[in-house]
């Protein structure tokens, strides 16, 4: 017997010996089906592509506005902070400035009620144990005494016409060397030794009485471009000097 009658032959491609039948390539439904869900919508697949990346810019911009409205807020009471300290600056700046008006205007007033109240001439002011009273200045003087004796000035005399009165208990000098002559200057002058050749009219060491009163002249020597304004009149080392203005 042939060999070959033995011998099976290999199945042809594509069968399938269990069925009997060519096996074939597989049905299209089952491809397609095989296929990813995206692969199989690719217009949704688009669409939800696209919604995705509006979705994650959307967050990011959340998320910056957040941050921002954040700084925003955490720099806000820095600014009300600075306006309030700024405020706070400006209230006490004004404060100042209106207690200083309020001084100026204080110091003002002052000064303008000390210059009402100060004697002038023909006021009777006190001095210690005297009442004083200028009654009268004679600026200008070149000359005192007569032919025989007298005497010019090194600028010019100035005579001071005073009235004096003892109001204390006992007897008491009144020192022509303590009152003192005030000029335009502020410069203040002592009374002329030349003073003597006034004689009744001086006042060089006058004794008066308790009660009594004498009349008498203040000699001063000043310069020519003096202008006398005030007296200063004082009573012993230790009294406080009475400013009398000469303006009348």
């Amino acid at each position: 017997m042939s060999d070959r009658s033995s011998t099976t032959p290999p199945p042809p491609p594509g069968w399938d010996p269990a069925q009997g039948a060519p096996a074939g390539p597989p049905p299209a439904a089952e491809q397609a089906r095989s296929r990813s869900w995206f692969a199989r919508h690719k217009i949704l697949t688009g669409i939800l592509a696209v919604l995705a990346v509006f979705a994650v810019g959307g967050a990011l911009s959340g998320g910056d506005d957040a941050d921002s409205t954040a700084a925003q807020t955490s720099v806000e009471p820095a600014h009300a902070s600075t306006e309030e300290g700024t405020g706070s600056s400006a209230s006490s700046q004004g404060s100042t400035a209106d207690e200083s008006a309020a001084e100026e205007e204080d110091a003002t007033a002052k000064k303008k009620a000390g210059a009402t109240t100060a004697p002038r001439l023909g006021d009777s002011v006190e001095v210690g144990d005297f009442t004083v009273r200028v009654t009268d200045v004679e600026p200008g003087v070149e000359w005192i005494g007569d032919s025989t004796f007298g005497e010019g000035p090194q600028g010019q005399f100035v005579k001071v016409y005073v009235t004096v009165e003892n109001t204390g208990s006992e007897a008491d000098y009144f020192l022509d060397s303590e009152q003192k002559l005030v000029d335009d200057q502020d410069r203040q002058h002592s009374t002329s030794s030349s003073a003597w050749l006034l004689d009744e009219e001086s006042l060089f060491l006058t004794e008066i009485n308790p009660g009594n009163k004498v009349e008498g002249v203040l000699l001063y020597d000043v310069p020519v471009d003096a202008v006398p304004v005030a007296v200063d009149l004082q009573s012993g080392w230790l009294g406080k000097a009475v400013r009398v203005t000469l303006d009348g």
